[in-house]
């Protein structure tokens, strides 16, 4: 299975997410895979040309100058990324109840009108991808799905909203907390259990 995973690890080997991206790299083929690493690769910001681009091709229908095509050129590397993958695969810790903005930024840089959604044609608004997505993230509280404290979760929110928005079907979710020292293991273990069950 095609499978592209984006990262972001900033810690590096002290990553409590890593753990469980390591786990799962053992789980799956690597010579189907390609990584993206937040911190060494390039992620395109939308600048004012490349959004005026942005505009003009993919909700005007306009043709776009060269300098207009090589401005929105990354992001179209991206979403061909993104559609090219089986498997999409999202690694990264929490910051601050949400995704770190850098993964927000990778997001922004796919979620494009006219390629993973289409606002002008209704019919063609939420697409039925067939891939498989796994976020896999660590977070310093506890935000039980169910509980009073699940709402302080918005990867979870968040992300759920744009999957659905876009039209993917098959999208999960695994995580564990660190706050508690003496539980840390368990959720861990919890967690690569869930990655058995997906992969």
């Amino acid at each position: 299975m095609k499978t592209f995973i984006v990262k972001y690890l900033p810690s590096g080997e002290n990553s409590n997410t890593k753990k469980l991206y390591d786990h799962l790299k053992s789980k799956i083929d690597l010579n189907d895979i390609e990584e993206f690493d937040l911190i060494k690769d390039n992620v395109p910001m939308f600048k004012e040309d490349s959004v005026t681009a942005y505009y003009l091709r993919n909700f005007l229908g306009k043709e776009l100058s060269d300098s207009q095509k090589l401005a929105i050129h990354p992001f179209d590397e991206i979403v061909r990324k993104v559609q090219n993958a089986e498997r999409l695969i999202f690694v990264f810790p929490m910051h601050n109840f949400s995704l770190p903005g850098i993964v927000k930024m990778f997001f922004d840089s796919f979620m494009l009108n006219g390629e993973l959604f289409n606002i002008n044609d209704e019919s063609k608004k939420q697409q039925v991808l067939n891939k498989q997505i796994i976020v896999l993230y660590s977070h310093g509280g506890e935000y039980p799905v169910g509980s009073d404290f699940e709402k302080y979760d918005f990867v979870r929110s968040l992300l759920t909203q744009e999957f659905s928005f876009m039209g993917f079907k098959d999208y999960s979710f695994i995580s564990y907390s660190t706050a508690d020292p003496a539980k840390r293991e368990m959720n861990l273990e919890e967690a690569i259990k869930k990655i058995d069950q997906k992969i």
